[in-house]
């Protein structure tokens, strides 16, 4: 009986905290989520795509920048399951380059911020494809 205490509280609390977002940005993330973690663009956006990427990194990662060469992008791993972390690969393909986007999280999690970092993937994958970044409070950190 206890248990089921518990976890009734427990999910109670959780679905508190889940925030109704303003109608603009409920459609931005409808738009992100449905962008996907790989994709391709033409190589004469490359430069600027990568530049977007570790930026945004830089800007909005827990987690430090561990190695950004011309092809990948990681930030450390991830000590706890709050924080999250990336991986970014670029592949040079004819006149295109391909990248796929990753968010990762600590050794210790449980599926809890699950939903955080997919989101973050999708918000970074959207804003090195398009360079749109409307609301940066969006990104769990």
């Amino acid at each position: 009986m206890k248990s089921r205490l518990l976890i009734f509280l427990a999910l109670t609390v959780i679905s508190g905290c889940a925030t109704v977002l303003p109608p603009e940005q409920s459609a931005y993330m409808e738009k992100v989520r449905a962008f996907p973690l790989e994709f391709s663009m033409p190589k004469t956006a490359e430069h600027d795509a990568w530049g977007r990427a570790q930026t945004f990194i830089g800007k909005h990662s827990s987690m430090k920048l561990q190695t950004a060469t011309d092809f990948v992008i990681n930030t450390y791993n991830p000590l706890s399951a709050s924080d999250i972390g990336y991986n970014i690969t670029k592949t040079p393909h004819g006149d295109s380059i391909d990248l796929s986007v990753e968010a990762i999280g600590g050794k210790d999690d449980f599926h809890l911020w699950a939903s955080e970092r997919n989101d973050n993937a999708h918000i970074l994958a959207w804003y090195i494809e398009s360079g749109e970044l409307p609301y940066p409070k969006l990104i769990s950190r």
